[in-house]
């Protein structure tokens, strides 16, 4: 969905509801929609209206003095017919929020000393011509260079005194022209050329939400969602700002996991290297004191330079020791005593059992549910592919499966077959002590 600038029809007028504290240029596409309705409904009915007193004979005798009473009334009703085709009640009328128009439209109207129809219709044009103006040519940071050369090219016509109607139909065409693709173009076509909000709906549907071959499952999910709002005819900004949170937040979503992986994999990095160092520590304290044995490992406490056998009774994380079976890189942690691996947990336990989920985790920022640290499991499909993602609990997969998939699924092109978890299970011959 390409950003695109959407001008008022040739046809319509202006754009808006605004806030107390004036216009906000330029205005929204549902402001431009809602005013240019309501503007061609006012002028429909001020003809309306003008044809009315013209056919209906007011009481009263005519008497063609200058104080007739009969032609008092029809000026009357004639004046109050032009007074609401200007200074329209309408909350979406163009001039709702513009004051000092308005006073002055006012002041005029209630002089004693009467107004011409043509000094009336002046002060609306120059107030509405430059209201089209300030809507039109407002420049912003996100122009491209042909965008803000039609706007400057537009303000020259507006102060150079060309028609508006003429002004609006070249910009529009323009418009239509430098969208950047050509949905976008069909799209403005279709918006200004619509007359009803379904048939707006329809248009909105097929722009932001059709569907494509190469859909997600939460794409196909996001699109639905959204076309039912605009079915429902939710106004078109609301549903918008809807979908670029929506979108913001997945996006957001993506990159704590993509910062995650890359913390994962300096963290994976940073215990190799200090693996490797105490590896060949040991190896050179070994060749000094005993002939080396591969079974020995130093005990996983940082700081702590104790061995343990591993052909001996071993105290191990019974996790790490089932990811290690599973064909996982993380490897065992072993420790020469229980109150090492005691002294070890709370770290150990955030760093190499965290939930794949990151901040999405419905546990976080706890590693899991509380008191209950060996629920986790892995993702039967990512472990089909030899990728081991870890959840803290069959709650939290399931809660998550959709946008799990999305984000590690897709990138890795791993197909989703199965909505189970791998539990973890010890070896059978190992005792768990809580």
């Amino acid at each position: 969905m390409t950003s695109l600038e959407l001008q008022i029809r040739s046809h319509g007028g202006p754009p808006g509801r605004f806030a107390s504290s004036g216009p906000r240029y330029p205005l929204t596409l549902d402001q431009r929609i809602r005013q240019g309705e309501q503007f061609r409904h006012s002028k429909a009915q001020l003809e309306a209206t003008l044809q009315s007193i013209k056919n209906f004979q007011p009481h009263g005798s005519h008497s063609g003095q200058p104080n007739c009473e009969r032609c008092a009334q029809k000026k009357d009703q004639i004046r109050a017919a032009y007074r609401e085709y200007y200074l329209s009640s309408d909350p979406d009328a163009w001039s709702s929020n513009l004051p000092k128009y308005r006073a002055a439209m006012t002041e005029k109207f209630n002089n004693p000393n009467g107004y011409s129809l043509a000094e009336v219709h002046a002060l609306f044009l120059s107030s509405f011509r430059e209201y089209l103006k300030q809507d039109l040519c407002k420049p912003l940071e996100k122009d491209t260079p042909q965008i803000f050369s039609l706007k400057s090219a537009t303000a020259h016509q507006f102060d150079s005194g060309r028609p508006t109607a003429d002004i609006l139909s070249d910009y529009a065409t323009a418009i239509e022209n430098l969208a950047p693709n050509p949905d976008a173009a069909e799209f403005a076509s279709a918006i200004n050329n619509s007359r009803s909000q379904e048939e707006r709906a329809h248009i909105y549907m097929n722009y932001y939400c059709r569907p494509a071959w190469a859909d997600s499952p939460q794409q196909k999910a996001f699109k639905v969602k959204y076309a039912r709002m605009f079915e429902a005819l939710v106004p078109h900004d609301e549903v918008l700002a809807a979908m670029k949170k929506e979108a913001a937040d997945s996006h957001a979503s993506k990159i704590d996991v993509l910062q995650r992986e890359i913390s994962e994999l300096q963290m994976a990095q940073s215990a190799h290297s200090k693996a490797k160092a105490k590896k060949e520590e040991k190896h050179e304290r070994m060749n000094l004191d005993r002939e080396p044995s591969p079974k020995m490992v130093q005990c996983s406490l940082d700081g702590c330079a104790n061995e343990v056998n591993l052909l001996g009774d071993t105290i191990e994380c019974a996790i790490c020791e089932w990811l290690h079976r599973k064909g996982g890189e993380r490897g065992r942690y072993v420790y020469c005593s229980v109150e090492h691996a005691d002294e070890d947990f709370d770290e150990h336990d955030r760093h190499e059992h965290a939930c794949c989920m990151g901040n999405r985790c419905i546990y976080y920022p706890q590693t899991g549910p509380p008191g209950d640290t060996d629920a986790v499991g892995i993702c039967e499909d990512c472990e089909k592919e030899e990728f081991f993602s870890l959840f803290c609990s069959e709650d939290c997969f399931h809660h998550n499966l959709d946008e799990h998939r999305g984000i590690y699924h897709e990138s890795r092109r791993i197909p989703s077959m199965s909505d189970t978890l791998d539990l973890f299970q010890p070896a059978d011959d190992m005792e768990i002590i809580s």
